[in-house]
């Protein structure tokens, strides 16, 4: 009888022990197949430590990958920043699909209503709005707002207006809903307590929400939501006796499950200095905390002829200091330009070869803070590769931009670069 009991106690441990080996491997990520195109090289697919370089922070950050895999705990934040390429938002959104996994989910983060700034919004949401709004963007000159996070902002002191987002859940993103709302914005003049921004996340007044005000960085307002929700209206009661402007810079979407957030900057145009005009950008930074930062801005600071890359490194490093002194032990990964062409007459174009120039810079970006290069340029084939990749339908006729479905490969190759680090060093 006893041999049996400890026959019986013994299976059911070696059951468990082998199922608890399986659940492990079956949430462990896996490589993307890559089309056999032969001027990538997909081997390249790397996040690459410069020699004499720092791996501690991107591996303390793969430490934290690996307990959110193995034992669903954490969440971690990914900040990627860029222009046009991320505006777009098909490359965010292919790596966001690809980081799904059947431990986690990988949520949106920030999101802003390009819709309502008269510009492309990505295709992954829907914005729709009313009243009258005026907008500003990070790549002009001079503003009549101050910017935040996202280098873009909408504003208006119209009584009607409001805006709706929508957030569908897609079979690729088990988890797209948000408990908690964070609106980035202020009144234009000071006078906070003159405008309200108010959530409904239904029609009738059972679902309407007040916010909690960030009054030390009077940065954002906190909206808590009694459930989970994957759609919302914002209005904006005008609460002086004279309307006032409200000025909105973005939202972060957050809920309570372990994994990934995946937050998206982009604005058309930018460049690095563009970012650094943004006087309310630390202070939203402040409210994600990023555990990674995905540096995508380069292609348009290259385009000069007299690009300066001294000049170019020096932006950074001070874009930089910014996200550091919210988020000390995060880790920048830093992505080296596309190729790209320049348009010289109507039907002449000429390699772009600042590019190369960038590659080194961004290597040397990397070395001295502890950071990673994921070479894009080198991957796409380096110079003049970008022709090819337009034969193969990957890239559009300006050069510059990639099609859908090159922007989606571009998605996969990094992923592929994301999970060929976690699994060499895990």
């Amino acid at each position: 009888m006893r041999y049996t009991n400890r026959l019986f106690y013994l299976n059911l441990i070696l059951i468990l022990f082998i199922q608890n080996i399986s659940s492990q491997s079956q949430s462990l990520p896996s490589i993307i197949e890559i089309p056999d195109y032969n001027f990538i090289d997909n081997n390249k697919s790397k996040f690459i430590v410069p020699e004499k370089g720092d791996s501690t922070l991107i591996n303390n950050f793969f430490t934290k990958y690996d307990i959110l895999l193995k034992k669903r705990q954490g969440q971690l934040n990914i900040l990627h920043i860029g222009g046009s390429h991320v505006q777009a938002g098909i490359l965010t959104d292919q790596i966001r699909i690809n980081l799904n996994n059947e431990a986690f989910s990988t949520t949106r983060g920030f999101v802003f209503p390009y819709r309502v700034a008269h510009t492309n919004n990505p295709y992954s949401y829907s914005v729709s709005y009313k009243g009258k709004w005026k907008s500003e963007r990070n790549v002009k000159r001079t503003y009549n707002v101050q910017l935040g996070l996202g280098g873009i902002a909408v504003y208006t002191n119209d009584v009607d207006a409001e805006i709706k987002i929508d957030l569908p859940t897609t079979k690729n993103v088990v988890n797209n809903y948000h408990q908690t709302i964070k609106l980035f914005g202020y009144v234009k003049d000071g006078a906070d307590w003159a405008v309200m921004p108010v959530i409904k996340t239904e029609a009738g007044a059972k679902r309407v929400f007040y916010p909690n005000y960030d009054y030390i960085g009077n940065s954002y307002y906190t909206f808590e939501l009694r459930g989970n929700f994957n759609k919302f209206n914002v209005y904006f009661q005008q609460l002086d006796t004279v309307v006032h402007d409200f000025v909105l810079t973005g939202f972060v979407v957050e809920n309570s499950e372990p994994g990934i957030v995946y937050h998206a900057i982009g604005v058309n145009g930018a460049a690095v200095h563009s970012y650094l005009g943004c006087e309310r950008f630390q202070d939203e930074v402040d409210a994600i905390k990023p555990d990674m930062v995905v540096f995508g801005i380069g292609i348009n600071d290259a385009v000069p002829f007299d690009f300066n890359v001294d000049t170019f490194k020096n932006n950074y490093n001070s874009l930089i200091l910014k996200i550091k002194q919210s988020s000390p032990n995060c880790v920048f990964v830093f992505i080296t330009n596309n190729d790209s062409y320049r348009r010289l007459k109507r039907r002449r174009y000429a390699p772009n070869t600042n590019a190369i120039k960038v590659q080194k810079a961004m290597y040397s970006l990397a070395l001295e803070n502890k950071g990673v290069v994921f070479d894009q340029f080198e991957i796409m084939g380096g110079l003049r590769s970008m022709r090819k990749w337009q034969e193969a339908g990957l890239a559009k006729r300006d050069k510059i931009h990639f099609t859908s479905r090159g922007y989606q490969l571009m998605g996969d190759l990094f992923y592929n670069a994301f999970v060929n680090y976690y699994l060499e060093n895990k």
